[in-house]
């Protein structure tokens, strides 16, 4: 576990180091229209397949072993989906609320077990509030984009007050964590990203390219009795389905400019695939 934590926090620098390298020569003046269109490859690329794998991930704990529960497993799963986005679209500064803390809640869960729940929280929090403070404009232009109203600072100022305390209890974690370098790896790269790149491309850093390797990776271990050629072939009919749905969402329920668009369908549609996911990760570690 330990050497499989240091090459995602290896990869993790990596590819920001890229991305910071390329953001200054090539992506400086690109409109942010193009930033998102980036974003939305890489997290169609690494983001979406470690979510398309939770029908193999239930089939293993025996909750699709009959026809009934297979069809079940994914109305329900259905359901959750467009459930939330309708509470989006009618309480949109609720949903925007509600993303970010399921997004912290399930970040946390990146440095289990290798630390404590407090220090988990205070890293996932941090992933969310360091780039708030230090891109304010760029997000209150994002999240305006998402709830297309202004009480958005509300939010912004919490996590701009929050950071200072953060900083804080992240120095405590290293102390605490010296031996484990990695640890610190991803704590300096998540500042450094959070510093020098717009919020679109540090969380396309870290959603795709940690986050998203690690469980993508994580879940295929945990599905070793599973056939390879099975795997893909669910992972294809999930990510064909979930582009579907998301082009219908595209054209005919999202509003505003095309920028404002692909905001809308990458983050709204994000929080919408994670409450589903993390139910399941909860309902299977209940039944443990």
């Amino acid at each position: 576990m330990i050497i499989k934590n240091k090459i995602y926090s290896y990869l993790y620098l990596l590819f920001s180091i890229i991305t910071i390298i390329l953001n200054n020569f090539f992506l400086q003046n690109i409109d942010r229209e193009y930033s998102v269109i980036l974003l939305i490859f890489f997290v169609v690329l690494f983001g979406l397949p470690h979510g398309a794998l939770d029908t193999l991930t239930a089939k293993k704990n025996n909750l699709l072993n009959n026809f009934y529960k297979f069809i079940s497993f994914h109305l329900i799963y259905l359901l959750i989906i467009v459930l939330f986005f309708c509470f989006w679209f009618y309480f949109p500064l609720a949903g925007l609320s509600f993303f970010l803390i399921i997004s912290i809640i399930h970040f946390s869960e990146d440095w289990k077990p290798e630390l404590n729940f407090f220090e988990r929280l205070v890293m996932g929090t941090s992933l969310i509030s360091s780039t708030v403070f230090f891109q304010p404009d760029d997000i209150n232009s994002i999240f305006f984009a998402l709830t297309f109203t202004s009480e958005v600072t509300i939010i912004i100022s919490f996590f701009n007050y929050i950071f200072y305390l953060l900083i804080f209890c992240l120095l405590i974690i290293i102390l605490q964590n010296f031996k484990k370098y990695y640890i610190i790896l991803n704590i300096v790269t998540i500042l450094t990203t959070a510093v020098i790149l717009n919020p679109l491309l540090y969380f396309m850093c870290y959603f795709c390219f940690h986050h998203s390797i690690k469980n993508y990776k994580d879940s295929i271990d945990n599905l070793d009795l599973v056939g390879k050629a099975k795997t893909i072939k669910v992972l294809i009919i999930n990510l064909l389905f979930t582009l579907f749905l998301s082009f219908i969402i595209f054209i005919f329920f999202l509003k505003g400019s095309l920028e404002y668009k692909l905001l809308q369908i990458t983050f709204i549609g994000l929080a919408a695939l994670t409450v589903p996911h993390m139910l399941l990760k909860a309902y299977i570690n209940y039944k443990k």
